[in-house]
């Protein structure tokens, strides 16, 4: 029952699963892409490590979200959390974004627009689930 229920949603979970993937990738260099040790003269080693560490586990985290979003796609459950939770994170990610905008601006616009969009297919596989439960 699970599978029938889910199946009009696999095609935004597969969507939402590979790109939030891509974005967990692309976080792993993400310092190296900004250059982010040319910026970091005279800031306190302990500082540093925490940046670098908390960016290195929320990249690990996501890449964990997005894979069990793939294999949710592909082999679905009753047991939706993976799917609230990654929702969630991309709306925490989306209203973070609108209240503290990255400095630059195309940046800001594209990953807004990117969380939204992630928020969206989330959001839709759920109601696509919930209407045909109802009407099953």
């Amino acid at each position: 029952m699970a599978g029938v229920t889910m199946a009009r949603s696999k095609p935004l979970l597969l969507i939402a699963g590979i790109a939030s993937g891509g974005m967990a990738l692309f976080h792993f260099v993400l310092p190296d892409v900004f250059q982010w040790p040319r910026y970091m003269a005279g800031v306190p080693d302990s500082i540093v490590w925490g940046m670098y560490a908390i960016n290195a586990f929320f990249s690990f985290l996501l890449l964990l979200g997005s894979a069990a979003t793939v294999r949710f796609a592909l082999f679905p459950t009753r047991d939706r959390s993976v799917i609230w939770g990654m929702g969630l994170f991309w709306a925490f990610n989306a209203a973070y974004q609108i209240v503290r905008p990255f400095p630059q601006r195309t940046v800001w616009v594209g990953t807004l627009v990117f969380a939204v969009a992630m928020l969206a297919c989330y959001v839709l596989a759920l109601r696509l689930a919930q209407h045909k439960e109802a009407s099953a």
